[in-house]
């Protein structure tokens, strides 16, 4: 009966019964894609009605990166290992930029049938790629689908500390890469002060990659500190000199 009246909403048929009947399909878990730090970026949030098709800005997080993979997942854990991997795919063709500078757009569109299509594409090269996944592959029981949700309330709290330590080392990482770069393009710098802050960034980037999981807020404001008593005396020599 339920299939029933789903389609007669779906052809617009009209009746004294469904005129009093509220009947809506919803998403069993958010959907989204994995970003950088192996977070889940939900794009169609749980309990979205369906049909529907929502779509998130995103970039890149190397320079001159011409390829973004695109997994899809859905899941209520904040890192994608929590979470079930639906499908994959390759962006490839994005204009070589900065990190950050590229604008690629995701779109995920769910039917009514429970068919999820993502588009991934490059709004400046008009560059695109997508998969389709259909609703019998790859996906959840009920009762996975509810154990998911249960262990995403028991764990709220590991998954908030989780969000915050990546949204911290994604902040240091962009501070690192805006002192590197700087060296590069700021005028009047000699080629041992360039030489100084290049190394200094790069061994934080090398702790960054191997040694930051457990790191706190105060490690990294510890590690800031430490650049920033090499950076800071060549700005201020720099501005000295201009005045």
């Amino acid at each position: 009966y339920g299939a029933a009246v789903q389609g007669a909403i779906l052809t617009g048929a009209k009746s004294d019964k469904l005129d009093s009947m509220v009947l809506l399909d919803v998403t069993p878990l958010s959907l989204g894609v994995e970003t950088h730090g192996k977070v889940m970026s939900v794009v169609i949030p749980r309990n979205t009605t369906i049909p529907c098709r929502k779509k998130e800005p995103f970039t890149t997080v190397e320079d001159s990166q011409t390829e973004l993979d695109v997994n899809v997942f859905e899941g209520e854990r904040a890192s994608i290992a929590g979470n079930n991997l639906l499908g994959t795919f390759t962006l490839s063709g994005i204009l070589p930029a900065k990190r950050g500078v590229p604008e690629i757009e995701i779109s995920f569109e769910l039917d009514a049938n429970g068919i999820l299509k993502v588009v991934a594409m490059d709004k400046i090269t008009g560059r695109s790629n997508n998969i389709t996944i259909q609703n019998n592959r790859g996906r959840l029981s009920q009762q996975q689908i509810d154990d998911m949700i249960n262990e995403a309330e028991k764990n709220r709290k590991k998954d908030e500390e989780f969000q915050q330590r990546v949204q911290q080392k994604n902040e240091f990482e962009s501070f690192l890469f805006s002192v590197q770069n700087s060296a590069h393009e700021v005028e009047g710098l000699t080629d041992n002060e360039r030489t100084t802050i290049g190394e200094a960034t790069r061994q934080l980037l090398d702790w960054l990659d191997n040694d930051s999981d457990e790191a706190d807020k105060a490690k990294f404001a510890e590690k800031k500190r430490e650049l920033e008593k090499v950076y800071n005396p060549i700005i201020a020599r720099l501005y000295a000199k201009k005045r």
